[in-house]
């Protein structure tokens, strides 16, 4: 549970500071509006926190161990 609320968090975060980037233009780089500060919090937030990719992956791990499937049926 913790490993999906990461992951989403991690990407709202970023989307939405990406948006937020899109709709200033190039306003959003004065440092007055604080947004830079944002987009780099945020992008080590993610890094601190693990990447996507393995909170995706241990999110399946944990489904496949939910639903008794077995890794070796599907690759062995």
């Amino acid at each position: 549970m913790a490993s999906m609320v990461k992951r989403n968090n991690s990407m709202r975060t970023m989307q939405s500071i990406q948006w937020a980037f899109e709709l200033m233009g190039r306003d959003a780089i004065k440092s007055e509006y604080g947004l830079e500060r944002l987009l780099r919090d945020s992008k080590l937030l993610e890094i601190y926190e693990g990447s996507n990719e393995i909170n995706s992956l241990n999110m399946i791990n944990k489904s496949k161990k939910h639903l008794g499937l077995d890794y070796q049926e599907y690759y062995g």
